[in-house]
């Protein structure tokens, strides 16, 4: 499943319940690119880490509880900037109309 250098795109959509059109949607808009290796062409594939996963996870759990792809968009946007590195040990809680990020 998970390779030396990460995982594989069949493995992050089974891993993370996800189809390839989402996946490669949100790699190619920028939602969550991967952060091991981008496809770099013909034959070569994308690699993603563990946290990588864990934040796919996250998203997708966002969306199927109503969570717009936009306002998911903008929440990871918004924790990039506010954390950085740090984005492991934020918890995402979200309300009907709020969105509240704690570390």
């Amino acid at each position: 499943m998970a390779q030396a250098e990460g995982y594989r795109v069949p493995d992050v959509c089974k891993l993370v319940g996800i189809s390839y059109r989402q996946l490669d949607y949100w790699a190619r808009t920028g939602l969550l690119t991967p952060s091991v290796r981008e496809a770099g062409g013909s034959g070569t594939q994308r690699l993603y880490s563990f946290q990588d996963l864990i934040q796919l996870k996250v998203i997708k759990k966002l969306i199927d509880a109503g969570i717009s792809l936009q306002r998911n968009r903008k929440a990871v946007v918004y924790l990039r900037e506010l954390l950085g590195a740090e984005r492991s040990s934020v918890t995402i809680m979200y309300e009907a109309v709020h969105s509240y990020a704690t570390q």
